[in-house]
């Protein structure tokens, strides 16, 4: 008998316990606690992607579902966002998202601003580098 794949996903799915409507994965996860479920062909998809594209619809390609949750083990697809690949590294815990919140220097306290490249630096800083390597390159103590 084959199960289809949506009652498949539902009963893997714990949507009665206390908290903010998450729907909680209750299989098999990968390492960064995401649930995985085999789909066709012997793969495997994220729980949270197979339920919204079931539930919803397709993913755009370009698009990465954003857990507004946070939750990695969620799969209700109300906690989901479609959103491009660099927005949702931002929203997130990582390094990257971490450095992008700060709003001032850690080293002098100076507000970042945007250098001819596009990237956030320091003034101070950048300022106080520079006198430092010409100074050297100078022979200058």
């Amino acid at each position: 008998m084959i199960v289809s794949l949506l009652a498949r996903l539902l009963r893997k799915l714990d949507r009665d316990r206390v908290g903010v409507g998450c729907w909680f994965w209750t299989a098999a996860t990968n390492r960064n606690g995401y649930g995985v479920i085999g789909v066709a062909g012997g793969r495997t998809g994220l729980a949270h992607r197979v339920a919204y594209e079931l539930l919803v619809g397709p993913i755009p390609s370009g698009l990465e579902a954003d857990h507004l949750c946070r939750t990695p083990a969620c799969c209700n697809p109300q906690h989901v966002e479609l959103v491009p690949h660099r927005v949702n590294v931002l929203r997130g815990r990582g390094v990257s998202a971490q450095h992008a919140r700060k709003l001032a220097c850690p080293a002098c306290g100076g507000a970042y601003q945007l250098d001819s490249r596009g990237k956030r630096t320091c003034r101070p800083c950048a300022l106080a580098r520079y006198r430092r390597r010409h100074d050297r390159e100078r022979g200058n103590p």
